[in-house]
């Protein structure tokens, strides 16, 4: 290894693990070692076992640096429904190996942009993704999520701030498209993203007539009233009720709600409805 390195960060790295295996693992307590070993071990059988073996261990024709100068797809149909965690663990390898190629990258005019879709995305994300999603447009990269409900995230995290983190994940993405949704969480936190707003209320109140000549005239006895105060610039159920859903009974059209942080679509608003044939 000293013959072959050719780079300043090896001899120090190959350093490091010298001091390491001749110094520091000799000198620790067995069980220590034992542990540590069933550690390494439980995750290179992961990457030498079934399908994770013949998909990443083996032979390739693939490379990132290929994808995006040629302008290729890589498509991974390796679903957890079907492929269990075997299929998750090499989706989402494959998407986090991407995020990173792409940060590396240096972005000039005419390069193409690359775009990370995942079905399902609670399956496949992690806490990388903020850091990403902070830092790709600079490098003209992107990511499409598709998901259920906030609530999937919520699952997915597997920590005790989950909830901050799937806030700070979905904070980080600029268009979003909404359609009906089935929870009131889900319904609020996209109301909440368009803000409020302040809206005008009017009221009155009509009182009865204190004499039989002011009922035989007719005299006007009715109070008005307005106030003013901050309203949602969408009440949560907008984004529960009267959206079709698609399918032949609705003609395949599916009704969504667009939301466009910073520069409005042409109605003045930052909110569009629009709807989607699904043929």
């Amino acid at each position: 290894i000293h013959a072959r390195a050719k780079n300043d960060p090896l001899p120090r790295d190959l350093e490091q693990a010298c001091e390491y295996w001749l110094t520091e693992y000799p000198r620790m307590a067995s069980r220590m070692r034992t542990s540590i070993v069933a550690g390494v071990m439980a995750t290179l059988f992961v990457f030498n076992n079934g399908l994770v073996h013949e998909r990443v261990s083996t032979t390739s024709n693939f490379s990132f640096d290929q994808m995006r100068q040629k302008r290729q797809w890589l498509f991974i149909n390796l679903s957890p429904s079907e492929y269990g965690d075997s299929g998750t663990f090499i989706g989402a390898g494959f998407k986090y190996l991407m995020q990173r190629h792409v940060l590396r990258s240096l972005a000039s005019k005419g390069d193409p942009f690359h775009v990370c879709w995942c079905d399902e995305a609670q399956n496949w994300t992690n806490q990388f993704d903020v850091d990403y999603l902070a830092q790709c447009r600079s490098r003209q990269g992107c990511m499409v999520f598709l998901t259920q409900s906030v609530h999937s995230f919520h699952t997915s995290m597997r920590s005790e701030d989950a909830k901050h983190q799937t806030l700070s994940l979905l904070g980080n993405f600029g268009n979003r498209v909404f359609h009906a949704l089935g929870d009131v969480e889900s319904a609020q936190w996209a109301s909440e993203s368009l803000g409020k707003r302040i809206e005008t209320h009017f009221g009155g109140s009509t009182q009865p007539a204190e004499s039989v000549f002011d009922e035989f005239f007719g005299v006007d006895r009715t109070t008005s009233s307005f106030n003013t105060q901050y309203e949602p610039v969408l009440q949560p159920s907008e984004f529960m009720n009267g959206l079709r859903t698609g399918g032949p009974r609705n003609r395949y059209q599916c009704d969504a709600i667009v939301i466009r942080p910073g520069m409005p679509f042409a109605n003045g608003e930052n909110f569009l409805f629009t709807t989607f044939d699904q043929r």
